[in-house]
């Protein structure tokens, strides 16, 4: 009995296994009798940016996915008739542009070990950032309208310079907004002028633009 129970038990796994794998290899769409596979598919959502991943499972984003996908392999189909495949200067190409993106993915498979390494200090220093900032209104430090409206203005011209036809909120609707960044820095400037730092100016090496995003309590904002 006991090895009846074993022998369905193994048969059950075996008949999952060959029902994923015949699910993952599934048509999701043919060009010309060429198959693209619902696993073709489930990849060009994982590679998507994490941001946009949960919206890579609603059936317009599928769609449009899968379109694309339809659209390169048409384009590829096509090329193969017209014998661009057989070109050596695209074939040099092809090569050369595979070596970069497996050199572009062993950098970030370094540096993510570099950060998996580091995640316990990481993990630390935006947790404690969040806590300290997080309830804190800062009505204690003075904001002027003049300086709201200095920043109001910084803030349109960006936009505008980013998309000529961007809508922008009315000042009133972003004031208090503004006014707790502007009393968040004058509160971190003020910390940092009564610490004692020192900077070797001989690594940083030629004064470049500032970095977007490297002050501290900017990255914590962002990663909100």
């Amino acid at each position: 009995m006991k090895k009846f129970v074993l022998a369905m038990m193994v048969m059950a796994l075996a008949l999952s296994f060959y029902a994923c794998a015949k699910d993952s290899g599934a048509e999701a769409a043919s060009v010309n009798g060429k198959k693209i596979s619902t696993a073709d598919l489930d990849d060009e959502i994982e590679s998507l940016p994490a941001q946009y991943k949960m919206f890579g499972q609603s059936p317009e984003m599928k769609r449009k996915i899968l379109d694309n996908l339809v659209i390169t392999e048409v384009l590829m189909q096509q090329a193969e008739k017209e014998g661009v495949l057989a070109k050596a200067d695209v074939q040099a190409k092809i090569k050369e542009y595979e070596a970069s993106i497996k050199a572009d993915i062993e950098t970030q498979i370094f540096n993510l070990k570099k950060q998996k390494e580091k995640a316990s200090s990481i993990a630390k220093r935006e947790t404690v950032i969040k806590a300290m900032l997080e309830g804190r209104d800062f009505k204690d430090i003075t904001i002027s309208d003049a300086e709201i409206k200095a920043a109001y203005v910084q803030y349109v011209t960006s936009m505008k310079k980013q998309d000529p036809n961007a809508t922008v909120e009315p000042m009133e609707k972003l004031k208090e907004e503004i006014r707790l960044s502007l009393a968040r820095q004058k509160w971190l400037d003020d910390i940092k002028a009564k610490a004692d730092i020192k900077l070797n100016e001989a690594v940083l090496g030629a004064q470049a633009p500032a970095v977007p995003g490297t002050n501290p309590v900017e990255i914590v904002e962002q990663g909100k």
